[in-house]
């Protein structure tokens, strides 16, 4: 590894030969703090313990590093919760968004998931879609980790959560869904009034 920094030549994966291009290599390539991985991490690993997951009994700890309105950096954490009703769930990933949301972040940088196996474990789609909302520049990070915080692989996104979640659903979409209801409900509206 390179001082206290991973860099692209530290973080080769097998999502990278899965999916050429998902991490780039250059030599302008941008820096992600190892101390700040570590901390991520550990936060994970911490609050995974937390978990409440007496159905699956699958512990999946989550933590988020992101930016406020002004700025100012912001670190969260989140923990599986799940109920009887297994749809209801709470992913880590989502309660570590929330946290930060409440604290303030507008813009997330780096997402950790540490997995309740040996195997590496990565984000599921419903969470990529909700992250998706914060990652507004880019490059940023999923560092995806298994039971205890290692091995740790590092995945970097070049453009935005299409790298990850491709033809994701964007407030773009929200507004012709409005415009189609609407519609629809003028519709509605019309034919009630001929009855």
């Amino acid at each position: 590894m390179s001082g206290h920094f991973l860099c692209a030549s530290d973080i080769i994966s097998v999502y990278h030969e899965v999916r050429p291009g998902l991490i780039t290599m250059n030599a302008k390539e941008w820096l992600l703090p190892q101390a700040l991985v570590a901390q991520l991490v550990k936060q994970a690993v911490t609050i995974q313990g937390l978990s409440y997951s007496p159905y699956s009994n699958k512990s999946i700890g989550s933590a988020v590093f992101g930016l406020d309105k002004s700025g100012r950096a912001v670190m969260a954490a989140g923990t599986n919760v799940e109920f009887v009703s297994y749809g209801l769930t709470l992913c880590a990933e989502s309660v570590a968004l929330a946290n930060a949301v409440t604290q303030g972040t507008r813009e997330l940088i780096a997402v950790v998931c540490v997995g309740h196996s040996e195997k590496i474990q990565t984000v599921c789609g419903a969470c990529r879609q909700r992250l998706a909302e914060f990652i507004v520049g880019a490059p940023a990070w999923l560092i995806a980790t298994a039971k205890g915080g290692g091995p740790v692989q590092v995945f970097r996104i070049d453009q935005c959560w299409s790298d990850l979640i491709p033809y994701q659903m964007h407030s773009s979409n929200i507004s012709r869904e409005s415009n189609v209801i609407q519609a629809l409900k003028g519709y509605y509206d019309e034919q009630a009034d001929r009855v």
